[in-house]
């Protein structure tokens, strides 16, 4: 067979979206294979409407549509190439997008899925992330944004990081320093304590939640003065929250009755929930009552609540638990609620306050006493909750990658 006859064979076969020689059905056209098909003598009209309905990789540059024409590729021709590149663009600019606002979402497995497709998305997403970064209204995107540049080259990602600590929103600051922290572990939080002081002499002319936070992770413990200072001083609200939250991640305990003061006295429900955590991380028998009183008086995350009593022992929370049972929880505040009664006692009696109440009116004593094994239940016929099985969870299905970006950079 001539040379003519095999490049005709191979066009018709590519107009046709046949597969010789183990060509793959999910082919993406180039340039060169329309110039291929032209010079073979293919009907103008069938290259067009192979244009129009294939995947592509055109370069659509002034320079390559000279030598598409060149190569006597009709103007129409052209102009469907173009037309095709653009569609393309746009419709991977979408998926790019929606990606992006999968970064939001509250569950881990579809948040880390988004992420690798971003990554195999390549130049693209990444240059749609950057724009976003400068142009969108919401502090949500703008922080996933943030998060995401962690799985970005470092040296792309950690200018930009810095940057944004200086974010107009609290929470895009937060996602920045721990996406820098994460690529830089510690070295992310030198001259952090020089930045603060200098912001607090200058009257906070700067934010500096984000460096507080950096201080928290990379567990300086020369910062805990500065920390409780902030804590008990700053007049940003968001400032004294990463100032408790950096004092239970340094494991300050000589910090404790700063934190009781902040959850007796701070004005923001934020440093309140902050200072909880901290003290149920310390689980210091002394704090306990401060904690109760907290829970009377409803003046904190419940979640973060209930988790930092689940730490002390039954006999001192399980009834200050109990009380807290209400129709008005959040689901998720009663999922956790139950879930720390259910671990202290070995009952499960769901969100029914009564039987819980009777149950612990017939074991008090016992428990008291140290008598676990013969605890009654609070009705006949009543069992001790199981402990369910730990069941290894299947891996998220493997996402399936964006389409290789094609078409004019965007």
């Amino acid at each position: 067979m001539s040379i003519r006859l095999k490049v005709c064979a191979c066009a018709i076969a590519l107009v046709l979206g046949l597969c010789p020689h183990g060509a793959r059905a999910d082919e993406v056209l180039t340039n060169q294979d329309v110039i291929d098909l032209i010079k073979a003598g293919i009907n103008t009209d069938l290259v067009r409407r192979k244009v129009e309905t294939s995947d592509n990789s055109f370069d659509v540059t002034a320079e390559a549509m000279v030598k598409l024409r060149e190569q006597e590729v009709p103007d129409e021709i052209i102009g469907a190439m173009l037309t095709a590149a653009e569609e393309q663009a746009a419709r991977h600019r979408s998926r790019i997008m929606l990606q992006i606002q999968m970064l939001t979402s509250d569950r881990p497995e579809a948040r880390q899925a988004a992420y690798l497709r971003l990554l195999r998305a390549g130049r693209p997403a990444r240059e749609r992330m950057l724009e976003l970064l400068v142009s969108s209204p919401s502090p949500e995107i703008r922080a996933a944004v943030a998060g995401a540049l962690a799985r970005m080259e470092e040296s792309e990602a950690v200018p930009i990081l810095r940057v944004l600590l200086d974010d107009t929103r609290p929470l895009v600051r937060r996602a920045a320093a721990d996406a820098l922290f994460e690529l830089k572990g510690k070295e992310a939080a030198e001259n952090a304590r020089e930045r603060i002081r200098d912001a607090v002499a200058r009257g906070y002319a700067r934010p500096v939640d984000a460096y507080v936070r950096l201080l928290g992770h990379a567990q300086d413990k020369q910062a805990v003065g500065l920390l409780e200072d902030l804590l008990l001083e700053s007049p940003h609200a968001s400032v004294r929250a990463e100032a408790a939250w950096a004092l239970a991640q340094l494991e300050s305990e000589q910090s404790r009755p700063l934190l009781e003061i902040a959850l007796r006295s701070d004005g923001s429900r934020e440093v309140r929930t902050h200072a909880v955590a901290a003290l149920g991380r310390f689980a210091d028998p002394r704090s306990l009552p401060e904690l109760i009183r907290a829970a009377n008086r409803d003046r904190v995350d419940g979640t973060v609540l209930f988790r930092a009593l689940g730490r002390y022992p039954a006999t001192e929370v399980v009834p200050v638990l109990v009380t807290c049972i209400r129709e008005d929880l959040s689901e998720e505040e009663q999922d956790v609620l139950i879930g720390v009664l259910r671990k202290l006692t070995r009952q499960d009696f769901g969100m029914d306050r009564s039987r819980w109440l009777k149950w612990w009116e017939l074991n008090e004593a016992k428990i008291r006493a140290g008598g676990w094994g013969d605890v009654l239940p609070a009705e006949e016929g009543t069992a001790p909750a199981e402990e369910p099985e730990e069941q290894e969870r299947p891996a998220p299905p493997e996402p399936e990658d964006l389409p290789a970006p094609t078409g004019p950079e965007l």
